[in-house]
């Protein structure tokens, strides 16, 4: 009966978009890897997926969605492993690969997937008190899905409680996108966020901050909130023709980039919050007059 049903290949993401898969297509066409490695590959994870539906199948039969989960987890833990431990380095990796140990690759990436979704757990639960969080409108459900987390399945629950499965990579991806933003947060002064809050008790967004943020260091402002009559003053001041002047948004850039270097812990990748603060900008240079105070946060 096990026999019949078998995971479907077209699940196995060995093309590029995994460093496992680009490993594999640089290997290969360098001839650094043996023609059969890819087939024994297969074979792994078919094995690998089978144990796994065997040992938490609910019933005789071994259904297709517990072997793919199966299959997909094999995979994720040898590719996480593979680029934790060749640090980045297609090189190393295909090194790595060439040695055709594919089980302790996948031992020691299992390991590494079980640290990081308990600590996603850990410090979802942490910060959900937190009045940073109100901030983060956008990420309020992932949130609460990292709360039920089940390190050793990698599963939880959506709003609906119904069982989702998380990925190690793209969801700890999530997850430090976050982390940067709440310790964003909480570098800002905090008379400025509780100002913000006074301005809107329901929070908003994290771009919704970025934004008030250049407006006021656009006009050389010491909070975060706003009245109708200094967004007014921001559009005259700070823009030509629809573009912000040039040497002010280098400012403000630069010191929103010192900011972060000063404020930050070491190790965190503060390029993306520029990149937001940018792409902040440019929606506030898309935006028309009439509308800009639609953007921002307003107080009386």
């Amino acid at each position: 009966m096990d026999k019949l049903v078998l995971p479907d290949l077209n699940q196995i993401p060995l093309g590029t978009d995994s460093f496992l898969g680009k490993a594999l297509a640089l290997g290969r066409q360098f001839d650094r890897l043996p023609e059969s490695l890819g087939d024994a590959l297969i074979a792994y994870l078919r094995a690998h997926a089978l144990a796994f539906a065997q040992r938490y199948r609910t019933g005789i039969g071994i259904g297709r969605e517990r072997l793919e989960r199966g299959l997909k987890q094999a995979f994720i833990c040898v590719d996480l492993e593979l680029e934790t431990r060749s640090a980045g380095d297609l090189n190393q990796a295909v090194d790595l690969l060439a040695g055709g140990e594919l089980e302790p690759l996948r031992q020691r990436g299992w390991e590494e997937a079980l640290v990081r979704l308990a600590r996603m757990r850990t410090q979802a639960r942490a910060w959900s008190p937190c009045r940073e969080v109100l901030f983060l409108r956008e990420s309020k459900t992932l949130l609460k899905e990292w709360c039920q987390l089940v390190p050793e399945t990698w599963t939880s629950c959506d709003l609906q409680g119904e069982e989702i499965w998380l990925d190690p990579r793209q969801d700890y991806r999530r997850f430090q996108a976050l982390e940067i933003q709440i310790s964003f947060l909480r570098s800002l002064p905090a008379a400025s966020l509780e100002g913000l809050l006074q301005a809107a008790p329901r929070g908003g967004a994290f771009a919704d901050v970025l934004r008030q943020l250049v407006l006021a260091l656009g006009l050389g402002l010491e909070r975060l909130t706003a009245t109708p009559g200094e967004v007014k003053q921001f559009h005259q001041a700070c823009f030509r023709a629809g573009k912000m002047l040039p040497a002010l948004k280098d400012q403000i850039l630069g010191l929103f980039a010192t900011h972060l270097e000063k404020a930050l812990p070491y190790g965190l990748d503060k390029a993306t919050l520029s990149q937001g603060l940018a792409a902040q900008i440019a929606v506030l240079e898309q935006t028309a007059p009439e509308r800009l105070e639609r953007l921002f946060i307003v107080s009386p």
